[in-house]
């Protein structure tokens, strides 16, 4: 599965460092066949910034006191996944009050199965900038710390 997310990261930030061949092609069967194709270098003139690149960067999230409000995102077609129901018990259990995920309301908290979760609300999430810890991590926090997260930014 780590391969497969890796794979799915790379595909969305794309592959800005490549860029299409000028280089001529020869054609079989034609005249042009007959001569070697030109191989000229080309020449870009300035260097050219490259695209901003986007991706998950480190964060530090501190876990709310009791009565802290925490957001969930990670259902799957049966329900919570298993991972995001023991991270609701386990914030249940510091005291922290679960609330909808609402783009428009915030929460202390936001814990989520997978960055990788690709859904309208996962990327609101994203372009606004919320920072997110990821359920396995979660599970290790208590109260007052601080734990690592995650936040949508440019590289």
């Amino acid at each position: 599965m780590g391969d497969t997310r890796a794979l799915a990261a790379l595909l969305r930030h794309g592959l800005p460092h490549l860029q299409p061949s000028r280089a001529a092609a020869r054609v079989a069967g034609s005249a042009a066949a007959a001569r070697p194709a030109s191989l000229r270098p080309r020449l870009s003139g300035l260097p050219q910034p490259a695209p901003p690149s986007h991706d998950w960067l480190p964060t530090t999230v501190t876990i709310p006191s009791a009565g802290g409000t925490i957001a969930f995102l990670g259902e799957d077609a049966h329900g919570w996944e298993f991972k995001v129901q023991k991270a609701l018990e386990h914030a249940i259990s510091l005291g922290l009050i679960p609330v909808p995920l609402d783009p428009d309301a915030t929460a202390d908290l936001v814990v989520v199965s997978s960055v990788f979760i690709d859904s309208p609300l996962m990327r609101h999430l994203r372009t606004a900038g919320t920072a997110v810890v990821e359920s396995n991590a979660f599970l290790e926090a208590q109260r007052g710390r601080a734990l690592p997260g995650k936040r949508w930014g440019e590289l």
